[in-house]
Parts: structure tokens; C-alpha cells; sequence
């Protein structure tokens, strides 16, 4: 059986931006996604952060693991950080933010 290839996820706090982008995963039968949710930079991000998080709870059609920071990291190094950790798991990822989509080819 071919190793699974995870989908990891940056996501921050647009909901109606990754909303689009769980859509185009779940069409495209991704099986399993590593989503990484970076704390709020400022206060007024806050309320997004943790509605983007809500919403990656509830996704149930593919296995997802969420790791949620409780500081702001900056997308640069999160990016790194959750790349990384997939790597340690799979030989190979797709990454995705969450204001992409994917369509077949």
C-alpha cells in the first residue's frame, strides 16, 4: 500500500478563507491532514484565531491533527517548524495555506 501524503495546513484566522480551502481538500479526498494554527499576533486577531481553530476541530471526513501555538510565532518560522514535523513523520507533504485551493488535473 503507497504511504499516505499529508496535506499540512497553515491556517490563521480567515474562516471564510480556509473554509474554501477544507472544501477543495475534502473534494480532492486528502486523507490526512497536520493543520498548525498560529496564536493571534495582536488582540484583535483573537477572535478569528479561535474560530479558524473551531473550524479545524470540526472537520471529521480525513484524519487532522491540530497543533494549536499559544504564542505568535510569525508565519515565517511556523511554516519551518510545521514542515519539519511532517517531514519527521512522511518522506514527503503538500503544503498548503489556508487561503489556497486545489483542483484536479
Amino acid at each position: 500500500m503507497p504511504e499516505v501524503i499529508p496535506v499540512a495546513l497553515f491556517a490563521y484566522s480567515r474562516t471564510d478563507c480556509l473554509e474554501q480551502t477544507l472544501r477543495c481538500l475534502r473534494e480532492n479526498n486528502v486523507p490526512k491532514i497536520y493543520a498548525f494554527s498560529d496564536a493571534p499576533r495582536v488582540p484583535a486577531h483573537a477572535a478569528g484565531v479561535k474560530a479558524v481553530r473551531e473550524m479545524l476541530r470540526g472537520v471529521d471526513w480525513c484524519d487532522i491533527v491540530i497543533t494549536e501555538r499559544r504564542t505568535n510565532l510569525g508565519l515565517g518560522k511556523w511554516l519551518v517548524l510545521g514542515i519539519t514535523e511532517t517531514l519527521d513523520k512522511h518522506d514527503t507533504l503538500l503544503v498548503f495555506e489556508d487561503d489556497q485551493c486545489h483542483v484536479p488535473g
